[in-house]
C-alpha cells in the first residue's frame, strides 16, 4: 500500500495556480493570505527558532514543532532555543 504524509497537499491542490508572488524574493502562493503571512512573518525576517540537536533555523514555531516530532523524535518543548533578542 502507498503512504502519503499528513502534511501533503490532496492531489487536486497540487496543481492550483499560484497567482500571488513576493516582490522581494518571488516566491508564489495560492492565496492572499499566505502570502500575506509570508511577508508578515518569513521574508527577510531571522530565524527565531533554532533546534538544539541539529542547530536548523525557523522562523515559524509550528515549522520548528513538525521538525522536532518528525525528524528527532519529540516533543519541541525540550529541544529548542529562542534566539536572543527576539
Amino acid at each position: 500500500s502507498c503512504s502519503r504524509s499528513k502534511y501533503s497537499s490532496p492531489p487536486d491542490q497540487d496543481f492550483l495556480p499560484k497567482p500571488y508572488s513576493c516582490h522581494k524574493c518571488g516566491r508564489l502562493y495560492k492565496h492572499n493570505s499566505s502570502l500575506k503571512r509570508h511577508l508578515d512573518v518569513e521574508c527577510g525576517k531571522p530565524h527565531r527558532y533554532i533546534c538544539s540537536i541539529c542547530e536548523k533555523g525557523f522562523k515559524q514555531k509550528t515549522n520548528f514543532q513538525r521538525h522536532n516530532s518528525t525528524v528527532h523524535g519529540r516533543c519541541w518543548k525540550w529541544g529548542w532555543k529562542r534566539e536572543e533578542g527576539l
